[in-house]
């Protein structure tokens, strides 16, 4: 087992996800408020920009990104990029929307509207927006995989304004028809709409779930076969010595999915792994204590 490995390897994908989650952040300001900027000049009230579902999923990946920035932040500290299932819920949502309108922008809104779709600000929306995003979102360490409940659940956002748009535009109408939903019939457009999201969010699922699966089967490939046990301990408590020399006492990772799969991999206990790595914590902060 090589001690680099098991903490360096991951410093690179935090790194990509930093430069991606922070490019996206610089683009959704500018691109968000030059929006609001023209549309208030052409006329348009504030209120009437959020009838567009460009302008709502670019606020919701803007917020997403910002609390990517903070992560990978972290995660490039501490040489991996992980987060907690919150916010992996959250991210796959914002992916889910963001993916959405670039779909919807290359596949739809560019046969009538090449400008619309891809000129100004909203090249930056549909296109470099949701690919930073879904970059960032593939960087990730954390083996998060999620089920068809989680889809569901992440899809929301996007459902809710299929309702909404439907309801405003069709059955009570008080808005324009933006996206031409009417000029098909609209109940096809509609499901169509609903079944391109699901269709996204399996692809993304099932793509992320891959991932997770090749990442572990990568990283045990590339340990030792015959290493002893004393070694394999060894090697726990000094991935732990590095987390305590890296970290903060308040916020301490244990980074039981490595230990897990340490475990599977040389059928040593948990139990054991941890014991080791703990103490290796502990010596690490207290080394950082003495150095201050």
């Amino acid at each position: 087992m090589n001690k680099k490995y098991l903490v360096s390897l991951y410093k690179r994908h935090g790194v990509i996800a930093l430069i991606a989650a922070a490019i996206s952040l610089i683009c959704y300001t500018f691109s968000l408020i030059y929006c609001v900027a023209i549309g208030i000049k052409k006329g348009n009230t504030l209120a009437e920009l959020f009838h567009y579902f460009t302008v709502l999923s670019g606020i919701y990946g803007e917020i997403v990104v910002g609390f990517l920035v903070a992560f990978a932040i972290e995660g490039v500290r501490r040489k991996r990029f992980t987060y907690p299932r919150w916010m992996a819920l959250l991210h796959y949502s914002s992916v889910i929307c963001t993916t959405l309108v670039f779909v919807f922008a290359v596949a739809f809104i560019s046969w009538f509207s090449p400008r619309q779709a891809f000129g100004a600000h909203n090249f930056y929306l549909h296109v470099v927006c949701p690919i930073l995003i879904l970059t960032a979102f593939f960087m990730v360490e954390s083996r998060h995989s999620f089920s068809l409940k989680d889809s569901l659940i992440c899809s929301l956002p996007v459902v809710i304004y299929a309702f909404t748009y439907l309801y405003n535009v069709v059955i009570h109408p008080t808005w324009e028809d933006i996206y031409h939903f009417t000029d098909i019939p609209v109940a096809l457009a509609f499901v169509s709409m609903l079944l391109l999201t699901f269709g996204i969010a399996q692809l993304i699922r099932w793509l992320n779930n891959k991932k997770n699966a090749y990442y572990k089967n990568q990283q045990m490939k590339n340990w030792e076969d015959d290493l002893d046990d004393v070694t394999i301990k060894i090697e726990a408590y000094g991935l732990g010595r590095y987390m305590g020399l890296h970290g903060d006492m308040n916020n301490t990772n244990l980074n039981l999915d490595l230990l897990q799969d340490i475990s599977e991999k040389y059928g040593i206990k948990l139990e054991d792994l941890s014991r080791a790595y703990t103490k290796g914590v502990i010596d690490g902060f207290s080394e950082k204590s003495v150095e201050k």
